[in-house]
């Protein structure tokens, strides 16, 4: 998903993510986020692909856990944060403005496993659609 443009990071892609919140646990934070920022509901954790540190927009040392999950089915993804998203092929990353610390998550030997083809809704290869928020 890519960051609106003028917001913090602005234009870059990410996955979704966000704050565990008090009494939640991290499954269910990473639950909750998912549906939040794109309205799919994960339907399980596939695997765990490793964590990596970043500075917030507060400047606060923040730990993001990724993880491979599956979801149900879905019509099309709702945007709440982002302002685009996109279907993409670790070929593809080349020619997104992605960090390094993602970069690495993608290219976790996991996500080798995972069945590529075409994403509901599309027609042909990788393709960004733009949303409202």
């Amino acid at each position: 998903m890519r960051r609106k443009h003028g917001d913090f990071l602005g234009g870059l892609y990410e996955f979704p993510s966000g704050v565990v919140e008090s009494g939640e646990t991290l499954k269910e934070s990473l639950y909750r986020e998912v549906m939040e920022e794109t309205r799919l509901q994960v339907a399980g954790v596939e695997s765990y692909l490793g964590f990596f540190n970043y500075l917030s927009r507060g400047g606060h040392n923040t730990r993001q856990f990724n993880f491979l999950v599956s979801v149900g089915d879905f019509p099309c993804i709702s945007l709440t944060e982002h302002d685009a998203f996109i279907w993409a092929h670790t070929s593809d990353l080349d020619r997104l403005r992605i960090s390094e610390a993602v970069r690495k998550v993608i290219g976790h030997p996991a996500l080798s496993k995972v069945m590529t083809g075409t994403p509901p809704g599309e027609t042909s290869g990788p393709a960004e659609s733009p949303q409202s928020g």
